[in-house]
């Protein structure tokens, strides 16, 4: 059994993202610009604008 990286997941559920969220990185052509931590989750806001909320990260066995 492996461990793989951590993944963060919307709470619409239409994007999983693998490793870490911080800013500045690029995901599906959008750069991240500000995270906000949560009680629940993250906050991730998008340099088009757009923010989307992600619950927080989860190891997964594989």
């Amino acid at each position: 059994m492996q461990q793989r990286e951590q993944e963060h997941t919307t709470f619409e559920g239409d994007l999983t993202v693998t490793g870490h969220l911080y800013v500045g990185r690029e995901i599906n052509g959008l750069t991240i610009t500000n995270v906000i931590e949560g009680m629940t989750g993250r906050t991730v806001f998008f340099d088009n604008g757009t923010h989307r909320n992600f619950r927080y990260a989860r190891r997964v066995n594989t």
